[in-house]
């Protein structure tokens, strides 16, 4: 989480607008530096921050940065644009596309969906 010189402004400064703007108004910078003082290890720390930056608080990240940042799209076409992205073949339904993503996380592919 923090660079070599702890500085977490400057972390914040290179994410993408709408996330850095979500997490400033969340006052996430005096909060992840109290998770870390507060933790005697890294295990600890992904704990407390885990369990504060949560399901629902991504919930209110995608439906705050997608007014202003993002655009709503179907899912097949966001789907099939980061397939052809990994290079994984097209679908036609979202079924199909699962089916194509399952199987290149399964080692078809080069490397691991995240």
């Amino acid at each position: 989480v923090l660079n070599e010189t702890g500085n977490l402004e400057e972390e914040f400064e290179v994410l993408p607008a709408g996330l850095s703007e979500f997490l400033h108004n969340q006052d996430a910078i005096r909060r992840i530096r109290l998770m870390y003082g507060d933790s005697a290890s890294f295990d600890t720390f992904r704990d407390k921050f885990f369990a504060w930056f949560n399901g629902f608080m991504v919930l209110r990240y995608l439906n705050e940065v997608h007014q202003e940042n993002y655009v709503k799209a179907p899912v097949t076409s966001e789907a099939n644009c980061l397939a052809s992205i990994e290079g994984i073949p097209a679908g036609e339904s979202a079924e199909e596309l699962l089916i194509h993503f399952r199987t290149y996380e399964k080692g078809k592919g080069n490397r691991r969906i995240i």
